[in-house]
């Protein structure tokens, strides 16, 4: 949705029928990622994905304009500061035993900051020199990624038609949504 109408949010956005066509194909490759032969289903995970990405853009909206004033180091910090502070209270809240430490628990709860920190940092970098349509429309790769992993790490059979399919169509709105990028580079 955001790259569609990004222009309407930002001056330095352009309108452009390319930018449609790629999140158009692009979420095709998600629908088929979802394909089952009797209907198109959507888990409750998925619905919660989604939910996430809308989540997703307004932060990146709100991102944008505060990482061309601010450092994206400085817009880390608070957005980690103020998430982390929210989990708390909700994993409070629903009971969690969260006083008992251990190393497996130290180490894994510094790895994950740590690699929190790198990424959000790296993430808000390329943002302030990039415009967000051209950053969202990548974004679709996500659901390449999630496939990726779970063959790695969970042992799933990501070796189906549809999985290949998906893959095309996110490459290729990749590609149209960046296409007067691409030309550029030629």
């Amino acid at each position: 949705v955001y790259v569609c109408f990004s222009f309407l949010f930002f001056k330095n956005e352009k309108f452009s029928i390319m930018k449609i066509v790629g999140a158009l194909i692009g979420f095709c490759g998600l629908i088929v990622i979802n394909y089952n032969p009797d209907r198109i289903s959507f888990s409750k995970g998925d619905i919660l994905i989604i939910c996430a990405s809308i989540c997703t853009v307004i932060a990146n909206v709100i991102s944008k304009k505060s990482v061309d004033r601010n450092s994206p180091f400085w817009i880390t910090g608070i957005s980690q500061l103020f998430g982390g502070a929210i989990l708390l209270i909700i994993a409070f809240v629903l009971g969690a035993d969260i006083l008992e430490f251990n190393i497996k628990a130290i180490c894994v709860f510094t790895y994950i900051c740590t690699a929190s920190i790198i990424s959000y940092t790296l993430w808000y970098y390329i943002l302030r020199n990039n415009s967000l349509s051209k950053m969202f429309i990548i974004k679709f790769a996500e659901p390449l990624f999630a496939c990726v992993f779970g063959a790695v790490i969970l042992g799933e059979n990501i070796l189906k038609i549809q999985n290949l399919l998906a893959f095309v169509l996110i490459s290729t709105g990749i590609i149209f949504g960046n296409r007067s990028e691409v030309k550029r580079c030629l």
